[in-house]
Order: structure tokens, then C-alpha cells, then sequence
């Protein structure tokens, strides 16, 4: 018999067919399937646009069974119908098979709550585990099963099984996983450094060694590329780690988080200016540093009542920031829109952001994701925002 599907997903399985949402998908496709289900709890995937994704069946994992699959798939809304106010509630969502934290995020209770959660995807097929938990009184942790794969690669309809294949030979040593798009082109060094300790700049000299304070995370590696990143981050404290002893450095950095990170490395000003920002709650964790970064013309909202606290930031969104808050300190003069030779989507950069981009690209800050290319509209990822800032704080 083939795998027996949660009664829950049975009855998803059935409105989707007598809604006709459910057909064949394409061969090659990438996305999530396999999403279990809790009580309270909706988890629906995303295009990466934001858009719903349809579902449809497919033998996503090449085991000779149908699946309920999202092709295209690339992030995840997940939403509890109701919380406590005043409670915090952790979203993890791990490797079910080593723990390996590809996403978390925490936020505060009261009524309906929503995660959006977008993460750099897996390079291969993976079992994964969405687990909530929370403080609030009456409330039991939460364990939901999905799986991803990044190439979809069975059948679009059910045939009888023939004899079973042999399992995939196993390397010998596995592969050396490949480093996140902002990682540097060519492998950080895994020994400790040989030039002699830079005054002021213990992240560069960090032989990082047991007293690395990556250690305190249980997902931070510090041979990792992102280390001297993420040790400038938490050395200057403009960045801090979830509950549970984790950083999640592949996590998409927010709107709201890359503010509240420029306002810490100002010393937490205070603004007198009003908060015009509808979606803005005057009590969220990142209220201040919104009021602070929009009275100095740092960021915009999308309209005069809209700032959008939870988008993800992108690469040149990022670039944007970062540029008016250089030249708000007055660090940057100059004209800086020469062109970008070399990138092969250059022509993807939006008009409004091609000056920053020129200058993140030309100090070095901004650097390519690999073959040719500069990402401009790719996620930026908290590792990436650590990485470009200590690039920052390190120009001459």
C-alpha cells in the first residue's frame, strides 16, 4: 500500500477535487508538499511574488506516489487563528533530519497571527518540521511535517509500481553545502586568520575558537562564510538572536528589522516626529526605530499610511537604505551612477535604486550571487544583512 495521508490532508485532498484545483503538475517543478496540519494552525504556500500557490497532485519525491504538491512554491504563510496578547510565540521551521534551522521568527500574541515565513531554500530534497511554540497559558508546543524539493521528479499520474529501485549510492563524504548568495565567491577560510589582530576590529582577528560568541547560537557555524558578519553584528549589539539559542541567518531580513539594526547603530535615538504609519503600532518591539529612520528620510512607506513592517527586504531596497543612511551621516558625497559592467542582469535594477546599487556595488558592499549575477530583486537574508554592514563599517 502507498503512504496513508493525515485525515486532516484527506479532506483538503477532497475539496480541492470537487473544486477541480487539483491536476496534474509539470515535470521539474520546486516547491513544498507533503504539509501536515494542527488545529488553529493554516500553513498555505507562497509564490514568490506572495501569491497563493494552487495545488495539485504529483509524485513530488519519485517514490511512485501521488502527493498534494505546490509547484512554485517558495515561501510559506503560516497563521494561528487565535493567541494570547502579551505572550511570545516562536516560529521554527527545521531539518527533520538534523535540525538544521532554515527559518525562525518570533512575534507577539493577540488575536489572529500571521508569519510570513521566506528563507533560503534547500539544494536538495528535504524533510522538514514547522514547530511553534509559546509561554501563554494552555498552550502545547506544535510539530507539523512538510517536506521541499527543488525538482519535482516523479510522474504526473499514478502507475502500479514497479520492483523497487536501488537506493542512490551514498558519497563517501557528503558534499560541503554551498554558502548563501551574499557568501563571497570564493569559500571563506576555515583556519583562523594569520594577519596580526586589527585594533578595534575583533571580528576580523577572531581565531574563532570556543570564545567565538557565534557559539552561543546553536545554528551559527563560525568557519562559516557569514562569520565575520555576524560577529561585527553581535559585537556591536545591532543584532540579536531568537529564544531557544538561535540567530537564523538564512531567515529574510524585514523592513522592520533592517531599521531597528541602522537605529541601534545610532545608540537608539528618539524622534519627535509623529508616526504616520497605519500598520505601525505604536507598542511594536521596532516603533521607534520606524519613527526615527522615517523622520531622517532613511526609508518611505509605500504610501503616505503604509510602511509594511513584516516585507522581507530586498537587495536593492537593502542598497536604498543603507545609501540614505550614509549620506544622513554624511559619509558619502559624490556622484555614483557609473554602470555596472560584468552583472548580467543589471538591466533588472529598478531606476529608483540604481544610484545606491552603484555605490553599495563600487565600495564593495554589494557583491555578486554567482554567475554573473547581482540579485538586485533576490531576498536579502539576516546573514547577508550582517555581511554588507560590517563591508560597511569597514570602508576606508
Amino acid at each position: 500500500m502507498g503512504k496513508r495521508l493525515p485525515t486532516a490532508m484527506l479532506c483538503l485532498l477532497l475539496l480541492l477535487v470537487l473544486n477541480g484545483a487539483v491536476s496534474a503538475a509539470a515535470p521539474g517543478d520546486s516547491g513544498f508538499y507533503r504539509i501536515g496540519s494542527a488545529p488553529g494552525v493554516t500553513v498555505a504556500p507562497l509564490t514568490p511574488g506572495g501569491e497563493p500557490t494552487a495545488a495539485e497532485l504529483y509524485d513530488a519525491d519519485g517514490d511512485g506516489w501521488e502527493e498534494i504538491f505546490y509547484p512554485g512554491s517558495a515561501a510559506l504563510e503560516v497563521t494561528l487563528d487565535d493567541t494570547t496578547a502579551g505572550a511570545s510565540y516562536l516560529l521554527l521551521i527545521r531539518a527533520a533530519e538534523d535540525g538544521t534551522v532554515f527559518y525562525a521568527d518570533q512575534k507577539q500574541g493577540g488575536g489572529p497571527l500571521t508569519f510570513l515565513a521566506r528563507f533560503l531554500l534547500p539544494e536538495e530534497q528535504t524533510e522538514m518540521e514547522l514547530c511553534i511554540s509559546s509561554g501563554a497559558a494552555g498552550f502545547s508546543p506544535l510539530h507539523i511535517p512538510l517536506a521541499y524539493t527543488p525538482s519535482a521528479v516523479g510522474s504526473g499520474s499514478w502507475e502500479e509500481p514497479g520492483p523497487p529501485l536501488p537506493p542512490p549510492e551514498e558519497p563517501e563524504e557528503p558534499e560541503p553545502p554551498l554558502p548563501p548568495p551574499e557568501g563571497p565567491e570564493e569559500p571563506e577560510p576555515t583556519v583562523p586568520p594569520v594577519d596580526p589582530p586589527e585594533p578595534g576590529r575583533p571580528w576580523l582577528s577572531c581565531p574563532r575558537d570556543e570564545a567565538c560568541p557565534l557559539n552561543a547560537y546553536s545554528d551559527l557555524d563560525p568557519g562559516a562564510w557569514y562569520h565575520d558578519g555576524i560577529h561585527y553584528a553581535l559585537e556591536k549589539e545591532i543584532m540579536n538572536g531568537y529564544d531557544g539559542g538561535l540567530f537564523s541567518p538564512r531567515s529574510a531580513a524585514s523592513r522592520a528589522m533592517l531599521v531597528t539594526i541602522l537605529w541601534r547603530m545610532e545608540d537608539r535615538p528618539t524622534a519627535e516626529a509623529p508616526m504616520t504609519f497605519a500598520d505601525v503600532d505604536a507598542e511594536a518591539w521596532y516603533a521607534e526605530a520606524v519613527r526615527w529612520a522615517a523622520s531622517q528620510a532613511i526609508v518611505s512607506g509605500y504610501d503616505e499610511t503604509i510602511f509594511a513592517p513584516s516585507d522581507p527586504v530586498t537587495r536593492e531596497q537593502f542598497a536604498v537604505i543603507l545609501y540614505r543612511y550614509a549620506r544622513m551621516k554624511g559619509e558619502y558625497t559624490g556622484d555614483a551612477s557609473s554602470p555596472l559592467p560584468g552583472f548580467a542582469d543589471a538591466g533588472e535594477i529598478s531606476g529608483w535604486a540604481y544610484e545606491a546599487v552603484c555605490w553599495m556595488t563600487a565600495k564593495g558592499i554589494l557583491q555578486g550571487t554567482g554567475d554573473d549575477l547581482l540579485s538586485p530583486k533576490g531576498t536579502a537574508t539576516r546573514a547577508q544583512i550582517a555581511t554588507m554592514l560590517m563591508r560597511w563599517n569597514s570602508m576606508e
